[in-house]
């Protein structure tokens, strides 16, 4: 359905955006899959971008995680193909999310996309009471643990951006222009 959506919308492509971004090239495409530690390993991907944009890039660690720029590198280094990256490290990612087997990592995705970088983001939540309790990060969030205390069932979820899927699907290079509600400064009186 939404390939048939996709081709009934009217866009101009912009000359600046690669061959990788042409319509459905992403659709048919294999999505590849890399753990967060791998990254650090690969060291190909950050350099092919970092003599263009030396100021924007670091290196990937455990501590800071990877930027848009750096996002958009590895989809290029992988060819244009979406790629999911799994197992998260857990100090960049919230306090419910289900920690890995290691303990220091996260069941926790990413899916980057051509054009916007990061299109999903999802996880499996902490089904341990005790160990949540041990996570909260302060006593405001105590209704949530309170949702879980007397038992609860494994979960996950995640949150995919309408906006940044258009853009891929159509590729438009400005997520401005997949806006279904378009809004600018004083445009709502109330």
């Amino acid at each position: 359905m939404l390939c048939k959506l996709a081709c009934r919308i009217p866009f101009e492509l912009n000359s600046k955006v690669s061959h990788h971004y042409r319509r459905y090239s992403v659709i048919s495409a294999v999505i590849e899959r890399a753990n967060f530690g791998e990254l650090t390993e690969v060291k190909g991907w950050v350099k092919s971008l970092r003599i263009q944009k030396e100021h924007i890039f670091a290196d990937v660690n455990d501590e800071d995680g990877i930027n848009k720029e750096q996002e958009l590198a590895l989809v290029d280094y992988c060819n244009g193909v979406p790629v999911f990256i799994i197992r998260w490290p857990k100090e960049q990612k919230s306090f419910y999310m289900k920690e890995a087997h290691d303990n220091t990592k996260v069941e926790a995705l990413d899916l980057l996309a051509p054009i916007t970088g990061e299109l999903v983001g999802g996880s499996l939540r902490e089904d341990d009471y005790n160990k949540l309790k041990s996570k909260l990060p302060s006593e405001a969030l105590n209704w949530y643990l309170e949702l879980r205390k007397f038992g609860n069932i494994p979960t996950g979820g995640f949150g995919l951006g309408l906006e940044r899927l258009l853009q891929v699907l159509c590729s438009v290079p400005n997520i401005k222009d997949t806006l279904p509600f378009p809004r600018w400064p004083h445009n709502c009186d109330m």
